[in-house]
């Protein structure tokens, strides 16, 4: 559905991080950077 909307996806790598993240600095930066994102593409 996103590729059929030409919507990008993005990658956040954090170091020492797996699927999962596990350090509250990162889960945090990880939540706000997917609200910024889905604001950015799916928001109407």
């Amino acid at each position: 559905m996103l590729t059929q909307r030409v919507i990008p996806a993005e990658l956040l790598v954090l170091p020492n991080e797996g699927h999962e993240f596990r350090n509250t600095r990162n889960r945090v930066l990880f939540r706000g950077t997917a609200a910024a994102w889905i604001e950015r593409h799916l928001a109407d």
